[in-house]
């Protein structure tokens, strides 16, 4: 692919980026290509081709409406999941509460945030269908240390009986559980407040099109280096 372009005259940047390093406190991190054909032999970009940037390269950016909008939403430091997480009511916390088959089977594979974590991990189009690797589980009651607690618990794998079930579940319990819901997933992928779901649209169809999906704010800082580029085209 990037032998391609280059054939055609295109400058192309490559990135390995995660929107922690927006300080959104979500993994998600994927590969991006931004390329631009060039109208003369210099470079589109003030940054290097020869490796692929695993870091967001700082730019001197000198649009005064563009650079206003970035520094508007920009995060200068880490924010706690509880700036992206909703106030939910009693019955749609029911909604999105883990079964007891789910709490008892899967509980060890789980990676369980509270609203003060820094991270969460990324969101799949298999969340709430599959529990290890597809999305963080969060714990409303921040008050128990969890690894503490996960250690005085009788695993499945070694104890399946129906009494170490009913332990396990009645423990986990404790923990008030939940999957984040697909506004939520929304929020720390910036899809801005404004953005909605069509009616007919399931539940399992908003989360398996999330987990398809890309972070705005990544891609957005991809299209400023294109901004840039084309200033530096047209001095």
């Amino acid at each position: 692919m990037t032998r391609a372009l280059q054939e055609l005259g295109y400058d192309f940047r490559e990135f390995l980026i995660s929107p922690q390093q927006l300080n959104i406190p979500n993994s998600r991190l994927r590969y991006y290509l931004i390329a631009r054909r060039k109208a003369s032999e210099r470079t589109c970009f003030p940054f290097s081709n020869e490796v692929i940037h695993e870091q967001l390269p700082q730019l001197n950016f000198e649009c005064d409406l563009c650079d206003s909008r970035w520094k508007s939403h920009y995060r200068q430091t880490k924010e706690p999941l509880t700036s992206f997480i909703e106030r939910l009511t009693h019955e749609q916390t029911v909604k999105h509460a883990l079964s007891d088959n789910v709490l008892d089977k899967y509980s060890i594979v789980f990676d369980i945030v509270t609203e003060n974590s820094l991270n969460s991990c990324c969101f799949t189009k298999g969340y709430r269908q599959l529990f290890k690797g597809t999305g963080s589980i969060l714990q409303e009651n921040s008050t128990i240390v969890t690894t503490d607690y996960f250690n005085e618990l009788p695993r499945y794998e070694d104890d399946s009986s129906s009494k170490a079930s009913a332990l396990r579940i009645e423990k986990l319990k404790l923990l008030k559980l939940r999957y984040f819901t697909p506004r939520e997933v929304a929020n720390l992928m910036c899809f801005p407040s404004t953005f909605s779901f069509p009616k007919e649209v399931t539940e399992k169809q908003m989360y398996k099109v999330l987990g398809n999906s890309v972070n705005i704010d990544v891609v957005s800082t991809m299209l400023r280096y294109l901004l840039y580029a084309n200033m530096v085209e047209n001095e």
